[in-house]
C-alpha cells in the first residue's frame, strides 16, 4: 500500500484504491462525529456562560429584577 501513497511508487495501485476510499470514509464519519461534539460543547459553554453570567449579576445586585434575563424575560413577557 504504501508505494500507492507516494511520488516515488509505481503509479496508481487498483488493489489501494478501495482501501483508500474505505479510509477516506472513516475520515469524513470522525469529521462529522466531531463537528456534531463540537457543536454540542459550544451549546453546553455558552448554556453555562449565561448561567454564570446571570449568578454573578445577582450576587452584585440582588435586589434588583432581570427582565432581559431570558428566562424571565420569556415568563414577564405575557404579563401586562
Amino acid at each position: 500500500m504504501a508505494p500507492c501513497l507516494t511520488d516515488e511508487g509505481a503509479g496508481a495501485c487498483e488493489a489501494g484504491l478501495a482501501d483508500l476510499q474505505h479510509k477516506l470514509a472513516q475520515i469524513d464519519r470522525l469529521i462529522l462525529d466531531l463537528q456534531t461534539r463540537r457543536g454540542a460543547t459550544l451549546d453546553r459553554i455558552e448554556s453555562f456562560e449565561s448561567t454564570l453570567s446571570y449568578r454573578s449579576n445577582e450576587r452584585e445586585d440582588p435586589g434588583h429584577d432581570t427582565p432581559d434575563h431570558p428566562i424571565i424575560s420569556d415568563r414577564l413577557s405575557g404579563w401586562k
